[in-house]
């Protein structure tokens, strides 16, 4: 039996890939609220005033890696992870 691209197939596919581009849109927000809860603080401290963008803040949070918070090293391992 040959498979046919019927209309609804495309609609089945289409809705089984926004759902699953939702699931890690979701994903990534969640990672950054457990960032910003966890090392909000270390930010604050080791880099004033940096605007996040083109990976300033990360290389900033890199550089400082050493001085990090415990809770705050974890969030980042966590993200790493995922």
């Amino acid at each position: 039996m040959r498979w046919v691209l019927t209309p609804f197939r495309c609609l089945l596919i289409a809705t089984v890939a926004f759902g699953a581009g939702l699931f890690q849109a979701a994903a990534q927000d969640q990672n950054r609220a457990t960032l910003r809860e966890a090392c909000l603080s270390d930010v604050l401290k080791y880099c004033p005033g940096m605007r996040p963008g083109d990976g300033r803040l990360a290389e900033c949070m890199r550089a400082n890696s050493e001085k990090l918070t415990p809770a705050c090293r974890q969030a980042i391992a966590a993200t790493q992870s995922n």
